[in-house]
């Protein structure tokens, strides 16, 4: 069996399902987890009134496929497991599991397949999926069934436990699912039906103002859609920053990425030599800097990761809509709003190498007018030129207050990429600015319009399209002129700035 492999963009995993599932049981497993009292049990405990650890014995929920045979005996729920706790808003599950090998003797005789049954990683190859629409990844330094491992003959199992993060409320639906990069995924039924989304928007332009009618996306490995948003002044708690407001996008996506494998592995009927496609989970690694919203053309804002249910690096399964919500930052003034996601390059078996075409949803346009800075001074520098729109002389800005006989310089600036390939840029670290005496004048902070601070390094996209940020500096106030330092790619240049006084 192949490993799961990970290129340097993006990082794909693979699993084996026929559920056999116990409505009865799955209806009690709902009672214990879900918080809602609409879908409690009958007798069962009102949510507040529901004890923490919760266990609950004696289950019979399995799933199989032709090699593996998973088998839940037992659930569990809490707030800490050892020393550890949960996530904030989440609990621990605990899923006590047993997995057994069960290899048919025709795929030994008929294609060669060895009795030992190679299980790839539980932690890297199991998933939990919560209300058919959320992917939850184990912890794994605190599940106990192991990470890869050998059953070495038929009949062999091996049991432990694996433990995931779940919301403490609104728990609808669980099941498990496993992928195998040789047999046909495993699915096991925790509680309650998988209610999987049609993959079509949540909402209409008349319901949300100024959205953007949206379809579903694809490229050869995945397919993605939004599939709600929603603009607020506070989430989760917490307010958005002055002059900014949230915007939460619920983005939902699928994998498309396949690998050959014997059909006799998935299906006893099959012929000896028919092959099929055998479905893999595909991960989009390194989307916590990929996926960014951009407003007007040139403003672009990363995620709060701590304020979404959207992983980090998402996990899309091949066969559920899944995803999350993820918030964005964006000024209360802006005017067009899109989701760009951005792909590195992507290698890996059945997959054409190369980067994909960013994928934009156009989330809102409110019409407003086209702004386009004037260029105080362009660096040529290939293939990053760099433009100044102004440069000033400010007292405060953000938290930022200038000292007596002292000033702040304000650099308004963006950046383009005009090769191919979009990657991580650190801007500072390029500008030095200094005084007539050629002392260097120091940097205070870098700033996305909000003003927030910018992280670096912020994702540059190919094509030639501008990311804008201000360079805040502390400089005297009496300063007759500035020079700007810059080293780049391919330009190494000194510019006197023509600066603006107030």
């Amino acid at each position: 069996m192949d490993k799961p492999s990970r290129t340097n963009g993006m990082e794909f995993v693979v699993a084996a399902g026929i559920p056999v599932v116990s409505a009865i049981v799955s209806a009690i497993v709902a009672a214990l987890l879900t918080v809602s009292s609409a879908t409690f049990a009958a007798g069962a405990p009102a949510p507040t009134d529901l004890e923490l650890p919760v266990v609950h014995t004696g289950l019979s929920l399995t799933g199989c496929n032709r090699v593996m045979h998973f088998s839940v005996s037992e659930l569990e729920v809490a707030d800490r497991i050892d020393d550890r706790p949960a996530p904030a808003g989440r609990r621990w599950l605990v899923v006590h599991l047993d997995i057994e090998n069960r290899m048919p003797a025709d795929l030994m005789f008929d294609l060669d397949y060895r009795e030992e049954l190679l299980v790839a990683s539980v932690a890297r190859q199991m998933f939990l999926l919560v209300n058919g629409r959320i992917v939850s990844r184990s912890a794994p330094s605190l599940n106990t069934i192991g990470g890869e491992f050998i059953l070495p003959h038929i009949g062999a199992s091996r049991s432990g436990t694996v433990v995931y993060p779940v919301p403490k409320e609104g728990i609808d639906s669980l099941s498990l699912r496993y992928y195998h990069d040789q047999f046909a995924p495993v699915t096991v039924r925790l509680a309650g039906p998988d209610a999987l989304p049609t993959g079509t928007a949540g909402r209409s332009a008349t319901e949300a103002p100024g959205l953007q009618a949206t379809e579903p996306q694809r490229n050869d490995v995945l397919e993605l859609v939004v599939s709600d948003l929603e603009r607020t002044s506070s989430w989760q708690g917490i307010s958005a920053p002055e002059g900014m407001q949230w915007l939460v996008v619920e983005l939902l996506g699928r994998s498309r990425w396949t690998l050959q494998a014997h059909a006799l592995a998935l299906d006893r009927g099959a012929e000896i030599d028919a092959r099929v496609q055998l479905p893999k989970v595909m991960e989009y690694v390194k989307a916590a800097g990929l996926l960014q919203v951009v407003v007007d053309e040139r403003h672009g804002y990363p995620r709060e990761l701590a304020l979404g249910s959207l992983p980090a690096e998402p996990a899309l399964l091949p066969d559920a809509w899944a995803g999350g919500e993820a918030v964005f930052p964006v000024p209360i003034d802006a005017g067009r709003i899109e989701l760009a996601v951005h792909y590195p390059l992507l290698r890996g078996e059945g997959i054409e190498d190369g980067i994909p075409e960013t994928m934009r949803f156009d989330l809102f346009d409110e019409a407003v007018a086209a702004r386009k800075p004037p260029a105080l001074l362009v660096i040529d520098d290939d293939p990053t030129p760099l433009t100044i729109h102004r440069a000033r002389l400010i007292q405060s800005f953000a938290d930022h207050q200038a000292g007596e006989d002292r000033a702040l310089l304000r650099l308004d600036a963006s950046m383009r990429n005009t090769s191919e390939t979009g990657g991580m840029m650190a801007i500072t670290e390029r500008l030095l600015p200094v005084g007539p005496d050629g002392e260097a004048i120091s940097l205070l902070g870098a700033y996305l319009r909000g003003p927030l601070v910018l992280d670096e390094p912020f994702w540059l996209p190919a094509g030639g399209e501008a990311r804008a940020f201000s360079l805040i500096y502390d400089l005297p106030a009496n300063l007759a002129e500035v020079t700007l330092g810059y080293g780049g790619v391919s330009v190494n240049a000194s510019e006197q700035l023509e600066i603006e006084h107030r």
